[in-house]
């Protein structure tokens, strides 16, 4: 015979109507029959359900990384592991390390208190460190007679380009419109361009930028 334990019994008649948790040491009497030496308890317990998590990603190096959290039934205490099996149980919740890039997996549990402990399976809880974006425009550039120039941005996914400065009358376009890939037309009037190669970053990184002049110079003739 199974029996759910739960401190709320309070007796024969009563039909309880609360989900059964975990507790331990209880003494249970049926009309009267004891079963088990209440001195020694009885080690009766009902295993806690699995806590609930949610995943988390960090960017590499990110220093605002916190204690891991999770989800169980007040008065259980949780329990934090680095492995699905086996290892040494921790009640402090631990920090992600955000030193290097790729999925690492905590587990966590949770249980009754020592010295007789009923425990709940582990829960997987997925901390994510993702690679910061990278950029870079390219190398400056000086231009005479032409009216465009070509820009080739790289860096860690394809980016987008902007004009981050130009002399005041100068209307600039780019085609094609998007790409890592482009030329910029309307270079007419003499001075700096400066253009911004943008990569957006994954997840919580912040996207990278870069950028790169372009001087537009027209030669004088001598008269």
């Amino acid at each position: 015979v199974i029996v759910p334990v739960n401190k709320l019994d309070t007796g024969p008649t009563t039909i309880p109507t609360y989900q059964p948790l975990a507790y331990v040491d209880q003494r249970i009497i049926f009309s009267g029959l004891s079963l088990g030496d209440p001195s020694l308890g009885t080690d009766i317990c009902t295993i806690p359900k699995a806590v609930t998590v949610s995943d988390l990603t960090y960017c590499e190096d990110a220093t605002d990384a916190v204690a891991l959290k999770a989800t169980g039934i007040s008065g259980l205490t949780l329990k934090w592991y680095s492995d699905l099996i086996g290892g040494v149980a921790n009640n402090v919740a631990p920090i992600p390390s955000t030193s290097v890039a790729g999925v690492n997996t905590y587990y966590v549990s949770q249980a009754t208190s020592s010295p007789n402990t009923c425990e709940g399976p582990r829960t997987p809880l997925k901390v994510t460190i993702v690679v910061p974006a990278t950029a870079n425009a390219g190398a400056a550039q000086t231009i005479t007679t032409a009216t465009t120039a070509s820009l080739v941005g790289t860096g860690s996914a394809v980016g987008t380009w902007t004009v981050d400065a130009k002399p005041t009358t100068a209307i600039v376009t780019f085609s094609p419109a998007t790409g890592a890939s482009v030329t910029a037309n309307g270079l007419t009037v003499d001075g700096t361009y400066t253009f911004k190669y943008t990569v957006a970053g994954a997840g919580l990184c912040v996207a990278a930028t870069s950028t790169v002049d372009v001087v537009k110079s027209t030669p004088v003739c001598a008269s």
